[in-house]
């Protein structure tokens, strides 16, 4: 959440945990009460809508919002991947849940390729990624929805 985003315009900026740039996108206008969505290349696509991408409407009315919780609170109501160890990884890492949960975990290039898929039950998944060193989205689905973060293959 960023409570300081402008309706006016503003811009959000990516860094790493090194402190370098990652990504930036700048935005004209917005509307008040929506989150601002971005693409894959971090380019400003719009406002959130409603059922799309993720986005709902919260308690409060908000589109895209953390639903009923104060921003900011560090409360992560929507959080299915509580962490993914060791990050970065040689190729074996463990793709922690939140809890016990039916999973589909898929592994993803930056291309958009899928290159591993593992069904299951259970609070922890244990991955083996033989590919190329780069960066991968690893795409956990639940019925509580999903999550996608990054894993680091050195």
């Amino acid at each position: 959440s960023f409570p300081s985003l402008s309706q006016n315009g503003d811009g959000v900026y990516l860094y790493d945990a090194s402190g370098a740039a990652l990504t930036n996108s700048l935005y004209a206008a917005a509307s008040a009460g929506y989150a601002v969505e971005f693409d894959t290349t971090g380019a400003f696509t719009g406002d959130a809508v409603d059922g799309v991408n993720g986005a709902y409407t919260s308690l409060e009315g908000d589109v895209g919002s953390p639903g009923n919780l104060t921003p900011n609170s560090g409360v992560d109501e929507n959080r299915i991947i509580s962490n993914i160890y060791p990050n970065p990884t040689t190729g074996i890492f463990t793709v922690e849940l939140g809890s016990e949960v039916a999973y589909t975990v898929q592994i993803v290039n930056m291309v958009g390729e899928t290159i591993a898929i593992e069904q299951g039950v259970g609070n922890a998944v244990r991955m083996n990624l033989n590919a190329a060193a780069g960066t991968y989205l690893v795409k956990v689905v639940t019925d509580r929805g999903a999550q996608t973060l990054r894993v680091v293959l050195q």
